[in-house]
């Protein structure tokens, strides 16, 4: 362990292959990660499952590129000036960027095989977890990590934490959305000339509640889709606002067309979510 923990620090990406072996680990990892996928088949959506089996060797590969890049410069973005700094990595419903190193809860040898557990913090989580790693010695006697035993249990608990987060978050914003819609409803009904700016009036206020809500984590996916589509709504409706008081002649420009088009997308994917939460 304390040889692989200088490897990282020194950023040694071949002395953290001699003690990680990443085929094993990432390949036990992706197929741990699929069976929990199709046991939840019936809740989970059979075209993103039917995805990740297609596009395991990608998703394999990816993986194995994020862990080297993140030995490699100490940090899992590739780019600290690009637009993804500071945003999550996820990968296999993982936020790995938020996963931290509590300590070390065991180390058990068997022959040539040991076990390490490691307790893990989750910003998906709200106990730590203990990760088991199976360790293989090498002919130096050193050790290499090779799969995690219970990588599957690990993520039954995040997407079972998640539906209970989305339940939540849900339940605590239903007054305030049914509320909006009604209020919407009632707009729907006013002359065209000021319905558009009542529509938009709307959606900035949605949008402003949004982003003050204390979201659970697993619903921040649900959340920010919200508000992607809130966001788009302001943008949208005070154009139909400007078209409808004009003369009408000048065509709709084709990023409002385009981002028309994208919210409907995304507020169609937020009812999916919300029934996909709900369902019993």
């Amino acid at each position: 362990m304390n040889l692989l923990q200088e490897a990282v620090k020194k950023h040694d990406v071949d002395k953290f292959k001699k003690y990680v072996d990443l085929d094993s680990l990432v390949a036990h990892t992706v197929d741990d990660y699929m069976a929990v996928k199709q046991k939840n088949g019936k809740k989970e959506n059979a075209f993103g499952i039917g995805l990740v089996a297609v596009l395991k060797p990608q998703i394999t590969a990816m993986m194995k590129d994020e862990i080297v890049s993140m030995v490699d410069t100490g940090s899992w973005e590739v780019d600290e000036s690009s637009e993804t700094a500071d945003k999550e990595i996820v990968i296999l419903d993982v936020n790995w960027k938020g996963v931290n190193v509590k300590k070390v809860s065991y180390l058990k040898n068997e022959g040539d095989i040991s076990h390490l557990g490691l307790e893990l913090e989750s910003p998906a989580l709200p106990d730590a977890y203990i990760m088991d790693f199976e360790m293989k010695k090498n002919e130096d006697g050193s050790w290499k990590i090779t799969r995690i035993t219970n990588f599957d249990e690990y993520i039954q608990k995040i997407l079972e934490q998640k539906k209970e987060d989305l339940k939540k978050y849900i339940a605590d914003t239903k007054s305030y959305i049914d509320d909006n819609n009604r209020r919407w409803e009632e707009a729907s009904k006013l002359d065209s000339k000021v319905r558009y700016a009542k529509y938009a009036e709307l959606s900035k206020e949605r949008l402003d509640k949004l982003n003050a809500w204390d979201v659970p984590y697993g619903a921040k996916e649900l959340n920010d889709l919200r508000k992607e589509v809130a966001s788009a709504g302001v943008e949208i409706f005070t154009y139909e606002n400007k078209y409808e008081n004009s003369d009408k002649t000048s065509p709709v420009p084709k990023e409002i067309m385009e981002k028309t088009y994208e919210r409907n997308e995304k507020d169609n994917r937020v009812g999916e979510i919300i029934m996909e939460a709900t369902e019993k």
